[in-house]
């Protein structure tokens, strides 16, 4: 594959992540059970960006791990973007009742 459809591709990634963290800015975890719409966008650009990732020459894929290494090197604790949190799983013993 060519340089430039890597890039395209690395640029639709970027593209739906950002979009996802656009769509959940001010959000609750809550808000992912009750909003269907918002449930299947996230969903939808999860799909956009493992598309995209899947399709990412092997080539370049070695590169930006080795990018992202390097960068993890000096700056071993980066800022954590905010995330939704996690509902905690209930425990085995319950789910099996």
């Amino acid at each position: 594959m060519s340089e430039r459809e890597d890039r395209v591709r690395l640029q639709h990634m970027l593209d739906a992540s950002r979009q996802a963290i656009a769509f959940v800015q001010g959000r609750r975890r809550n808000d992912l059970d009750t909003a269907l719409q918002l449930t299947l966008a996230l969903t939808r650009l999860v799909e956009i960006v493992g598309e995209a990732a899947k399709n990412v020459s092997d080539e370049e894929r070695q590169l930006s791990f080795r990018d992202t290494l390097a960068c993890h090197r000096r700056n071993p604790r980066p800022a954590r973007a905010r995330v939704l949190r996690r509902r905690p799983r209930p425990a085995l013993a319950n789910r099996c009742s």
